[in-house]
C-alpha cells in the first residue's frame, strides 16, 4: 500500500507551483505578441503563431488544430488547478469566458436602475427583464434610463419589459432627472466613475433619501452644486 500511495504523490513541490503561477503573470504583463511568443510551448511542433509582414497584429497562433487570436490582458484570474505527476495544470478565466448577463429584477425592481447605471462598467453586456411595470412608477424608468444612457454614448437596447445594456466609456453631459428620486440616485453613480456628469433638479432625492449627495460627499466623491 505504502508503494502505491508513493506512486500517486506528485513531484511538484511547492516552489515549482509558484513559479509556475508567476509565469502566466509574467504572460499576463505581455503587451506585445512579440513578448507573449516568449511563453508558448508547442508539444512536438503541433503549433505555430502569425503576425503580419510587418509583425504586427492582429496575431494569432494555432494549437491542437486549433486557433486563437492573441489579445492583451486577456487573461483574468486563476479558475481551478490540479497537479498531476510532474505536471502542474492552471486554468485560468479570459475576456471570453465572460458571457452576456441576462437577470430578471422583477423581485428588486427598484435596483432596475442601480443595475443599468453601473452596466456600462461591466465586461459584457447586462440585459434586465420582467420590469414593465416601472414604466408606470414616477417617470417611465425604462426609457428614461435608456434615454440617459444614450446621452452618454452608451449603446443600450430598449424592450417591452426591460433593456439590453452594453459595455462602454460613459462620456460627461447633463442628465435629465424627470423628477424621479431613483433616476436621479442611480445616474449620479456613473459620476463615481466618469468626471463631468451634471444633474438636473437634484433635489428630487429628497422624496426617499435627502440626505444622499451628502452621503456621497463622505464616500469621497466631488459634488457640486449650483
Amino acid at each position: 500500500m505504502e508503494e502505491e500511495v508513493e506512486t500517486l504523490r506528485s513531484a511538484i513541490e511547492y516552489k515549482e507551483f509558484i513559479a509556475a503561477l508567476s509565469t502566466i503573470e509574467s504572460y499576463k504583463a505581455s503587451q506585445s505578441f512579440q513578448e507573449a511568443t516568449k511563453f508558448m510551448a508547442f508539444k512536438d511542433g503541433q503549433g505555430y503563431f502569425t503576425t503580419d509582414k510587418a509583425g504586427n497584429c492582429p496575431c494569432g497562433f494555432g494549437f491542437n488544430g486549433k486557433g486563437f487570436e492573441w489579445i492583451p490582458n486577456a487573461v483574468l484570474d486563476l479558475k481551478e488547478f490540479r497537479i498531476e505527476k510532474d505536471k502542474v495544470y492552471l486554468t485560468y478565466n479570459t475576456v471570453e469566458d465572460i458571457k452576456t448577463i441576462e437577470i430578471s429584477m422583477r423581485e428588486m425592481s427598484d435596483q432596475t436602475l442601480t443595475l443599468a447605471a453601473i452596466a456600462p462598467f461591466a465586461d459584457g453586456p447586462i440585459t434586465i427583464k420582467d420590469v414593465e411595470h416601472i414604466r408606470h412608477h414616477e417617470s417611465n424608468r425604462i426609457s428614461v434610463i435608456c434615454e440617459s444612457l444614450s446621452r452618454l454614448g452608451i449603446k443600450v437596447e430598449e424592450f417591452k419589459d426591460g433593456l439590453k445594456v452594453y459595455p462602454g466609456n460613459p462620456k460627461p453631459t447633463l442628465l435629465n432627472t424627470h423628477d424621479d428620486h431613483r433616476v436621479a440616485m442611480s445616474l449620479a453613480l456613473i459620476g463615481s466613475r466618469v468626471d463631468g456628469i451634471q444633474i438636473n433638479d437634484p433635489g428630487c432625492v429628497s422624496k426617499t433619501c435627502p440626505q444622499y449627495f451628502a452621503l456621497l460627499e463622505s464616500l469621497g466623491l466631488n459634488i457640486i452644486q449650483h
